[in-house]
């Protein structure tokens, strides 16, 4: 079917002589400079045809140039110019926050998992259109190589033509060393370093792009190492001695080891294992590149992973068990009293009028500054910190005789520990507070994980509870949340894990059922009777 595109000509034949800058670019690369706009097919139509020739000869696509050659340009045809699509701003802040490195010649970027290098089937921008349109002063980015959109880490950005020649030369002759993250399902045995298996590139039906191990391919080699052993899982440092399509995903299938979150080359069992884990991407990360810089001297680099397969690892080291937060005041500990003596004798101190049992029950479970802040609104912020200082003094001073724990929470505690739970604190005590009642109470370690107002955003904002996720490697799913206030079950949901409440703290039943917990309890045993807590999750 004809292409009904509105169309002009371009200027009439050019005859452009290479020089230093574009010698040792490959023809199809250059074409594409000189070309804007023009589908890449018509480029490879116009070789095969003989229009674009180089010192009067046909050439091949991948011939490289020499300074001093003369290419003849015909005059193609362009679609008329469309606007280019404006990157998204959040990609635009990533990729400006990942610049790992850059001189006057290299830029490098710790990709993030999710934007492919390049627009293109079906994307209207990559890595290097959105950082052409962030950076409009720049007369030349271009890639040195390329990442799976599934992959991140390392990426080299060349900023003038000699670098990008160079670094092509060096990974020609592989002075390039690049090593890979990649986690696998299994326990990847000791003795298997290098994976050597020929791979050929498949498409199938639909058009997907496929890699398979086949004699008939090309020959491809890749270097294991064990980085550490994991129940059910091994990381690994992959380094690809040659660099073929999705080298590494399939040489660890072909060993019988599919990467975790590898949708092409995975199976059941992995995947069963990435549900598990909540990991919804590829782990496969370039964690490190070394290279040789064009004035001298070596350029080695590393990337962290991100914080989402961190999470990953951390849960496997963690085991798969659940973790079960809870509030203090008013759900662990009998300090409802203790808080609003505290309060009021701070206001009397203060000369100001004395709030009421129930006015101050209300904001427990809040931080210190929120809290003075919704008892006393007429208050000026300047005096804020006086009146938070004064309930401190006073709160410290009642810890002669510091409040106790409910009726069976120890016990609870207890139990829920043999079961194999892990046990969280979240809190709107400061952590100077909540550390002198647990020492008081000779639990200084007891706990797993413990987050205090003073420290993060407080309630009900899920911060803290984003934060003993990410520490413990725990999903939402791994979680339970125990409060007797509206602000901790308003966290959990917002934090997207499951809540249970207690009826004996501050909030009445009514305020607790309208965020959906699993159940309201009446003392803290009868969690042990909860389906979620029968066992270990």
């Amino acid at each position: 079917m004809p292409d009904k595109t509105p169309a002009r000509p371009t200027a009439g034949v050019r005859h452009l002589t290479i020089d230093q800058d574009s010698s040792g670019q490959r023809l199809d690369n250059f074409l594409l400079r000189e070309l804007k706009g023009i589908p890449r097919t018509r480029h490879y139509r116009a070789l095969r045809k003989g229009e674009v020739r180089v010192n009067k000869g046909r050439v091949r696509a991948d011939y490289r140039l020499v300074a001093g050659d003369l290419v003849r340009i015909p005059p193609l045809r362009r679609p008329e110019p469309t606007p280019a699509p404006m990157v998204p701003r959040y990609w635009a802040s990533q990729l400006e926050q990942r610049v790992v490195y850059q001189d006057r010649d290299l830029l490098v970027i710790n990709k993030p998992a999710g934007i492919a290098v390049h627009g293109g089937s079906g994307l209207n921008f990559g890595l290097i259109e959105c950082l052409r349109q962030m950076r409009p002063d720049e007369r030349y980015l271009e890639l040195v190589h390329r990442l799976d959109r599934d992959t991140s880490g390392l990426i080299l950005i060349a900023r003038r033509p000699a670098m990008l020649r160079e670094l092509h030369r060096q990974l020609r002759e592989d002075k390039v060393d690049k090593r890979y993250l990649a986690l696998v399902a299994g326990n990847w045995p000791a003795g298997l370093r290098v994976v050597d298996a020929p791979l050929e590139k498949n498409h199938l039906q639909s058009g997907e792009r496929m890699v398979r191990v086949s004699r008939e391919g090309k020959n491809s080699i890749t270097e294991f190492t064990v980085v550490e052993r994991l129940p059910g899982a091994t990381l690994l440092e992959a380094r690809p001695v040659t660099g073929r399509t999705h080298q590494i995903r399939v040489h660890a299938r072909h060993a019988g080891f599919p990467l975790l979150g590898d949708d092409k080359y995975s199976d059941e069992k992995t995947a069963s294992l990435c549900r598990k884990l909540g990991l919804k991407r590829l782990f496969l990360h370039a964690r490190a590149l070394t290279i040789k810089l064009t004035e001298g001297g070596g350029l080695a680099l590393e990337a962290h992973l991100d914080e989402e397969l961190e999470t990953i690892l951390n849960k496997l080291r963690n085991g798969l068990k659940m973790i079960v937060i809870f509030d203090w005041d008013g759900t662990l500990c009998d300090s409802v009293d203790h808080i609003v003596r505290a309060m009021q004798a701070a206001a009397r101190e203060l000369g100001m009028e004395q709030p009421s049992h129930t006015a101050v029950s209300n904001i427990v479970g809040l931080g210190l500054q929120e809290a003075v802040r919704m008892l006393f609104p007429e208050l000026p912020r300047s005096r804020w910190e006086g009146l938070a200082a004064a309930y401190s003094r006073h709160y410290t001073a009642a810890d002669a005789q510091p409040p106790q724990l409910f009726p069976g929470a120890m016990d609870t505690l207890l139990a829920l520990r043999e079961r194999g739970f892990d046990l969280g604190v979240a809190t709107g005590k400061s952590r100077r507070g909540l550390a002198r009642i647990l020492n008081a109470m000779e639990l200084p370690e007891f706990f797993d994980a413990t987050r205090c107002a003073d420290e993060t955003r407080g309630k009900p904002h899920p911060q803290m509870l984003y934060e003993i996720m990410s520490e413990r490697g725990k999903s939402p799913a791994d979680c339970l949340m125990v409060g007797d206030t509206e602000y901790d079950l308003a966290m959990a949901r917002e934090a997207g894990m499951a809540s249970v409440g207690v009826s004996f703290g501050v909030h009445a039943r009514n305020r607790l059922d309208q965020y959906g917990p699993l159940a309201i309890v009446d003392e803290l045993p009868q969690l042990l009777e909860l389906p979620a807590l029968a066992r270990p999750g």
